[in-house]
């Protein structure tokens, strides 16, 4: 909201849950953002958000810097921001299942490693494609990027490179890649791909949370309560959802 409500706001609700509870907020773990750049008198110990590509020895960001927040794990701010924030998760999970699946084929664990791969790492990306647009620029770059790790790992887990097949002794090697990326149940290898899923996620999850932001009415004529009924003139009355 508008700086010169929601600070006085803010400080009055600190001020009763401190009388209440005995508990003092600590300030200097709260971030902000504003769309506008408008702060106005920022509280202090508050700081406005910002997110670098990655973090130098020294712990101080670097790359093109983003402006944001994140909330719930959801990234709120600028494109370079949500790009940033998506490409240091494909950065914290790619190593996570590297060293995992280094792991299990150290103790010759091959089958293992590719259940692993097929039940767990291909979802692991499952909620950032849920809650940040594919067509926010270098996203989708982003999520390529993570496609490109677990094809590394199959190859390693099965034995077998199925996207650098040699055309000399293959007839068809784009369809062995097609097919490899099938799900289970349409007879493919089961490594489906983040980049060709990740916008039917973003659709449907729009699709599941929309309606439930305006007020509902039940065949009785009681009210179900919105999530956020504020956003009706947005997203429209739920009577026809």
């Amino acid at each position: 909201g508008p700086p010169e409500v929601l600070w006085p706001l803010i400080t009055e609700a600190m001020a009763v849950l401190e009388a209440r509870t005995g508990l003092r907020q600590n300030m200097s773990k709260a971030k902000v953002y504003s769309p506008n750049g408008n702060y106005g008198d920022v509280p202090e110990g508050v700081t406005v958000g910002c997110m670098g590509r990655r973090r130098d020895a020294a712990g101080e960001w670097e790359g093109e810097m983003g402006m944001g927040i994140i909330a719930g794990g959801v990234p709120i701010g600028d494109d370079v921001f949500k790009r940033n924030f998506v490409a240091q998760k494909v950065d914290e999970v790619s190593g996570e299942i590297e060293k995992n699946h280094t792991l299990l084929r150290s103790v010759n664990a091959h089958d293992h490693a590719f259940h692993a791969l097929r039940l767990s790492d291909v979802h692991r990306l499952d909620y950032l494609t849920q809650v940040v647009s594919p067509h926010t620029p270098g996203v989708i770059d982003e999520f390529r990027r993570y496609d490109d790790v677990l094809q590394t790992l199959l190859a390693a887990s099965v034995g077998a490179d199925v996207h650098h097949l040699n055309p000399a002794t293959h007839t068809n090697p784009g369809l062995v890649v097609q097919r490899s990326q099938l799900a289970k149940r349409h007879k493919g290898v089961g490594i489906v791909r983040v980049a060709d899923v990740c916008h039917a996620a973003f659709v449907g999850s729009v699709n599941m949370t929309v309606p439930r932001f305006p007020n509902r009415t039940r065949p009785d004529g009681s009210t179900i309560p919105g999530l956020a009924s504020h956003l009706e003139p947005v997203v429209g009355t739920a009577a026809d959802f």
